[in-house]
């Protein structure tokens, strides 16, 4: 077992709250992430997805909120009838974002469902600076 100094693991600990805490609030990404698609589009369930184009349903959000991410661009994309999609940030540290990456990969692989998925920094300023990943039935993972 490895051994950490209480001082060290709090900073660490202080350094991945500061990360969050210093992010600009969603909307900033969604705006910034979903240039040229419709923005805030009310569905039958009474939600609203994040962005609408004609083939996806996207969330936008930060990984650490992943499972609750995904939910939501199911739910969008069944009432709107097309593919889920997430566009998510990285809120934590590099190692957690990694954690998040695996466990949102294996739940959409295990399950074949077709999605799409970016995985963003906070510095990205554009969709196609982020990592794209097409999963599921018709995808390569």
């Amino acid at each position: 077992m490895r051994f950490i100094p209480i001082g060290i693991a709090a900073l660490a600990l202080a350094s991945t709250a500061a990360l969050a805490r210093d992010l600009p609030r969603e909307r900033v990404f969604q705006e910034r992430f979903c240039a040229g698609m419709a923005l805030e589009v009310t569905d039958s369930y009474h939600g609203r997805a994040d962005c609408l184009t004609a083939e996806l349903a996207i969330e936008v959000g930060f990984m650490s909120r992943w499972r609750q991410d995904m939910g939501q661009a199911l739910a969008y994309a069944a009432a709107n009838d097309r593919t889920p999609g997430l566009i998510t940030i990285c809120d934590r540290d590099e190692n957690r974002c990694l954690d998040y990456h695996l466990g949102l990969q294996e739940t959409l692989s295990r399950y074949q469902i077709a999605f799409e998925l970016w995985e963003c920094l906070p510095s990205d300023m554009e969709l196609s600076d982020c990592t794209h990943l097409t999963i599921g039935p018709s995808g390569g993972q």
